[in-house]
C-alpha cells in the first residue's frame, strides 16, 4: 500500500525494485522493509509497529539496503521527537509525504 500511495504522489517516478531473500541481522528483525525506486533514488520503506529505537539503527538499516530509510508510520507515531526533532523522513499514507 505505501508504494501505491508513493504513486500517486511521484507517479511514473515510483518503482518496485527486486527483492532478494536476505539474512537481517537481530537488531533489524522488528520491522519489515519494502525496496523501491523514488525519482531514481533508491529507497527502502521501513514498517512496523513500535519506532521507538528507530533513530538509532537508522543509519544501520541505510547502510545494510545500501538506500535511504524512509519510514512508513500513523498520525501517532509522528508525535515521536525522533521524526519532529530530526527531520526523519516518513510517509503516512493517503495524508503526508515527507521524503
Amino acid at each position: 500500500m505505501p508504494i501505491e500511495y508513493l504513486k500517486t504522489v511521484y507517479g511514473n517516478e515510483v518503482k518496485n525494485l527486486p527483492r532478494t531473500k536476505i539474512a537481517l541481522p537481530p537488531r533489524l528483525r522488528k520491522f519489515s522493509y519494502e525496496l523501491v525506486s523514488v525519482t531514481g533514488k533508491r529507497t527502502v520503506l521501513v514498517s512496523g509497529e513500535r519506532f521507538d529505537e528507530y533513530a538509532e539503527i537508522k543509519s544501520i538499516i541505510e547502510e545494510f539496503f545500501d538506500a535511504e530509510a524512509v519510514a512508513v508510520i500513523d498520525e501517532e507515531t509522528k508525535k515521536l521527537e525522533i521524526f519532529f526533532e530530526r527531520e526523519t523522513p516518513y510517509i503516512i499514507v493517503g495524508k503526508e509525504c515527507n521524503i
